[in-house]
């Protein structure tokens, strides 16, 4: 039934009607890629020609923060690349009473730099709207989306992955999904999570025991 949905078996016609769906990645770095794929791809609207790309290099305040992960700095990039009209999503909550809340979506409007300082722009004008670009999984949970083009990757990085990716949707007619081998999916029975509930509810089970779940 998934297989329907593999790429491959969906028509032109449907395929362009995903050109501006969400997609979502199992890893961060082939979120990363995509990106860089698209920022590059960006042209002006007036003469066609390549946006550029502008690199932030991240201001750090001691050196431990210099050498900090992404994961370490709550998803902050030492680098942040954007580009005009790029589309962009907030990742905490800046004005919740006017919508730009974690998972806001929208673009960058434009660039602003000082004359004497061409490193670090001044001012970053977006605006928030309907996105549509990639992102990771599990940053998708609380979302339900009108499209989506999955890739759920080559292993379950974390118990519950598959499901989100592919349950973010009302209908399968609303996903497209890249094909994978179906032995992806049994490599989920053979999860380390997934086999200790499975032998924790077995226990439950054995020893006549229910799971008391406080309200």
């Amino acid at each position: 039934m998934l297989s329907q949905r593999f790429e491959y078996n969906v028509s032109n016609q449907q395929t362009r009607q995903f050109k501006d769906a969400i997609r979502l990645f199992a890893t961060k770095e082939e979120v990363k890629t995509y990106n860089m794929k698209q920022l590059s791809d960006l042209k002006n609207g007036i003469t066609g020609a390549q946006e550029p790309v502008a690199r932030i290099k991240a201001k750090h305040n001691c050196c431990k923060a210099m050498k900090a992960t992404t994961d370490q700095a709550e998803g902050l990039e030492a680098n942040l690349y954007l580009v005009k009209d790029c589309k962009i999503m907030l990742r905490q909550n800046l004005w919740t009473e006017k919508g730009l809340v974690n998972g806001a979506r929208g673009r960058v409007h434009d660039i602003i730099y000082q004359k004497n300082d061409v490193e670090f722009p001044s001012v970053i004008l977006c605006e928030f709207d309907t996105y549509t670009g990639p992102s990771l999984i599990p940053n998708s949970k609380s979302m339900t989306l009108d499209k989506a083009v999955v890739d759920i990757g080559d292993r379950e990085f974390a118990l519950g992955l598959t499901y989100v990716a592919l349950t973010r949707v009302r209908s399968l007619d609303h996903l497209i999904i890249a094909p994978f081998i179906f032995n992806r999916m049994e490599k989920i029975n053979n999860h380390k999570q997934f086999i200790e509930r499975r032998d924790f509810m077995n226990w439950l089970h054995y020893n006549d025991c229910s799971l008391i779940i406080p309200t």
